[in-house]
């Protein structure tokens, strides 16, 4: 099950549903990380590209950290709050760890939301 980094939802599936694999949903993330790290983003540099290449590239956990770290070092955000605060939860968003869910492909909460959102407008 994808969500947004809702806690009250990661919460209740923790507590409702203790088996399932609760992942971040990646669009949600790069948009965070997009207004989390908006300096960076003004330099010009490809940070979130090399981010994205985190969550979606390296199926083994020693490229992924690999990368991780040089994503670390190379853009100098180890005191970043956002950047600081995502690896603890990287077995909900990389690939590496994601692997063993069954999704059908899907990293995103996108579908359900347009559902929501037709929905909203049928209803209205």
């Amino acid at each position: 099950m994808f969500t947004d980094q809702d806690p009250a939802m990661a919460k209740a599936l923790a507590e409702v549903m203790p088996e399932t694999q609760h992942g971040l949903c990646t669009w949600h993330l790069m948009q965070n990380g997009i207004k989390r790290c908006a300096n960076l983003m003004k330099k010009g540099n490809n940070f979130m590209a090399e981010f994205k290449k985190c969550m979606y590239d390296y199926d083994q956990e020693e490229k992924f950290e690999a990368a991780w770290s040089k994503l670390v070092s190379e853009f100098n955000v180890s005191e970043n709050n956002w950047v600081k605060s995502m690896y603890p939860l990287k077995k909900k968003w990389a690939a590496c760890h994601m692997k063993k869910a069954f999704t059908l492909g899907m990293r995103s909460t996108q579908l359900s939301e347009s559902l929501n959102s037709d929905f909203k407008a049928f209803s209205a």
